[in-house]
């Protein structure tokens, strides 16, 4: 399949902070992944498998599951998505330069526990001075994806809100109720095959009040020369550990080998601050 942004695209990514490819990954695709992550999820009630969180054991409804490319977690199908699917090239595309490895995870619901997030920017802050200046470096810096293996509502969003600060219009919205509507709003509404590529400084929050059933891998890649910051660290333990890499297809284990060499000597930053 062609990966290929167009220009009205990248456009339209800049101009929105968000980018939704309809129906790009492959049915066959779409059904390995539920396969793998079910096995996962079965093995794991029955004790022979990691541990995961979750919302109901019994009736094997995880919560958000993170690290899925962990040893322990790690499956045929998430390595076949990252390796011949969108996420990589498109990715590379809208920041200009290779990219690589954030995170690799699902954002998971159900058995009628409500999700509500307050509107956020998950690498910025909300209200200050410098905003605009956090704002603009950090986008040339990250891209988050959202791609359902289900029918997925439950993220809303602020398209255009990426590169300016917060109108007055939000900011009372957001006083008066941190988690209820704000003017300009958009619900991401999404198919199995669909992905979103957005910009996660965009204001947005993950909208689940019935506790409906979700399962959407969600993915985070940063340019491969931006250092791990603090909130990305820890995962080098298992992604340095012994033949892990070798374990891996050669396509992956390159965007993985730039998260070890984007460590920093000292201490790594914190976006938010910048």
């Amino acid at each position: 399949m062609d990966y290929t942004l167009t220009d009205e695209e990248r456009a339209q990514y800049r101009r929105d902070g968000y980018l939704i490819k309809r129906g790009i990954v492959p049915q066959a695709d779409l059904d390995a992944l539920k396969a793998d992550i079910r096995d996962l999820v079965e093995r794991s009630a029955r004790g022979e498998g990691p541990e995961i969180p979750w919302i109901n054991q019994e009736k094997r409804v995880p919560e958000r599951l993170g690290s899925l490319l962990r040893p322990q977690t790690i499956r045929p199908a998430f390595t076949h998505s990252l390796v011949n699917g969108p996420f990589f090239p498109i990715c590379e595309q809208i920041l200009g330069a290779p990219v690589r490895y954030s995170l690799f995870g699902m954002l998971a619901g159900g058995d009628g526990k409500p999700y509500i997030q307050a509107w956020h920017r998950d690498i910025a802050p909300v209200e200050g001075k410098h905003q605009v200046t956090i704002l603009e470096r950090g986008f040339r810096t990250v891209v988050q994806t959202n791609a359902p293996l289900f029918p997925d509502r439950y993220l809303t969003i602020v398209p255009g809100s990426h590169l300016r600060p917060t109108t007055e219009a939000e900011r009372e919205a957001l006083k008066s109720n941190p988690v209820g509507d704000i003017p300009g709003q958009m619900m991401v509404e999404m198919e199995p095959g669909d992905v979103v590529f957005y910009y996660p400084n965009l204001l947005h929050r993950g909208y689940n009040p019935t506790g409906a059933f979700r399962w959407t891998m969600h993915h985070a890649f940063l340019r491969a020369s931006q250092p791990v910051a603090v909130h990305e660290r820890g995962q080098e333990a298992w992604i340095g550990q012994p033949r892990y890499l070798d374990s891996l297809p050669p396509a992956l284990r390159v965007y993985m080998q730039r998260y070890l060499d984007a460590i920093p000597d000292g201490p790594s930053p914190d976006l938010s601050q910048l």
